[in-house]
């Protein structure tokens, strides 16, 4: 397996599992081979899910203290992450998605690759993803969920018997 972190111009559009699908076949038609792609969004309860899949534009204008502020002045915290990994075979697209509720933390925290996990506080969980260490973290990741899930539909769509995990 080989990680490429592309950026590919994504769609713009609400349906997180649109923007997978689309990058999936956008990535296939570069690279010509199966492979795996994400697309992530961050759901505000006040604001009937968005930013949703326009979650990057938003992150680019407010990034973590503006969408905290933004947060404060719409006086509810509740959140969701919605996270779609897309398996493209190059004859199918195979969308899988994970949602984890939760709120928005009061500041961001953390040093993190995904600037979601720096604002998003899962349920069950006191502090955001990116205060977490490495191990409680993964207890409480959508993306180790959703990860999970890929694994187990890439060894039933490509016949892994030898896949012991």
């Amino acid at each position: 397996m080989i990680w490429e972190d592309q950026d590919n111009d994504d769609i713009q559009n609400l349906d997180i599992r649109r923007i997978a699908e689309h990058k999936a076949v956008k990535a296939y038609e570069r690279v010509g081979r199966p492979l795996i792609v994400d697309a992530t969004g961050l759901g505000l309860k006040a604001m009937n899910g968005l930013p949703g899949g326009l979650n990057s534009t938003f992150w680019d204008q407010l990034r973590g203290t503006g969408m905290c502020a933004l947060v404060d002045k719409l006086r509810d915290r509740h959140a969701y992450v919605e996270d779609w990994l897309c398996i493209c075979d190059g004859k199918k697209l195979y969308p899988l998605s994970v949602k984890q509720s939760g709120t928005i933390a009061d500041s961001p925290t953390g040093k993190v690759p995904f600037h979601i996990d720096s604002i998003f506080i899962p349920d069950g969980c006191s502090e955001s993803l990116g205060s977490l260490t490495a191990a409680k973290r993964d207890r409480y990741s959508y993306r180790a969920r959703v990860v999970e899930d890929a694994l187990a539909k890439l060894k039933d769509v490509f016949d892994l018997d030898w896949w012991n995990g």
